[in-house]
């Protein structure tokens, strides 16, 4: 409750030191005026400034506390906006004032000074039509810079987009190639377990043959396993006898 008093008293201290500054300003003579407004002005810019903390504090305080203050906030705010009002009136005669003094001005010298002749009229609308085609000049090189700008921008874009779409194609064909490599390894990674598959069963069969001969070497008179004559080991004393015969044979041919 405190904080809203003090934003209390000290925005109704400024809204009457404002209203004694736009009293001042209206009986003040023309030399003093720009002065009292700038007072007022800044004066103005206090107020709403109290007016936005005074706001604030009102949200944050409790609903009992904050109801005994909504009224004067009310009528602050009325004030702040007729005040505001004044010192925007205020400003705007004191520049109407100001532009018809000028010309007041003017029409004295024009009046007291030589009459202005028909070449001065000319030479000022011709100075005023070089000046215009200068200006225009300078805008068409400014629109002329600016579809450079344009263009050139308009290249770089289509240089981008076309390396965009290179590489995009490209990337499009690594997939591919990876595509068609998973393809092939896995396709070869079949083939390596069917050859292995097929080496082991051959060593199997390898193995069995020769440990079959090798069973029959050791027990030859053996009948308990059929062993086909083919895989049969040769009896040695027979061979040697066949070999005897065949070399007499020759011999006595």
């Amino acid at each position: 409750m405190a904080e809203i008093s003090y934003y209390d008293a000290d925005l109704t201290d400024a809204l009457d030191k404002l209203n004694d500054v736009m009293g001042k300003l209206a009986k003040a003579p023309p030399g003093v005026k720009p002065e009292l407004l700038a007072m007022a002005e800044k004066k103005l810019k206090e107020i709403v400034e109290l007016k936005k903390g005074y706001q604030l504090a009102l949200r944050q305080a409790p609903r009992d506390q904050a109801k005994q203050f909504r009224d004067k906030f009310e009528e602050h705010s009325a004030r702040v906006e007729e005040l505001s009002s004044e010192v925007k009136w205020a400003r705007t005669e004191h520049e109407r004032s100001g532009l018809f003094g000028e010309r007041t001005a003017s029409g004295s010298h024009a009046k007291n000074g030589a009459p202005t002749s028909n070449k001065e009229l000319l030479d000022r609308a011709l100075d005023v039509q070089k000046k215009t085609e200068q200006s225009l000049m300078s805008t068409q090189k400014m629109v002329e810079q600016s579809k450079e700008v344009a263009i050139a921008t308009g290249e770089q874009l289509r240089e981008q987009r076309q390396q965009i779409v290179t590489i995009t194609d490209e990337v499009m064909r690594m997939e591919d190639n990876l595509q068609r490599a998973d393809r092939l390894i896995r396709t070869f990674a079949r083939r390596m377990a069917t050859d292995r598959l097929i080496l082991f069963l051959a060593f199997l069969v390898f193995v069995g043959i020769a440990v079959i001969v090798i069973y029959k070497s050791i027990n030859p008179n053996d009948k308990t396993f059929y062993v086909p004559d083919e895989v049969t080991p040769p009896n040695p004393v027979g061979l040697y006898n066949k070999t005897v015969a065949a070399i007499n044979a020759t011999l006595n041919g």
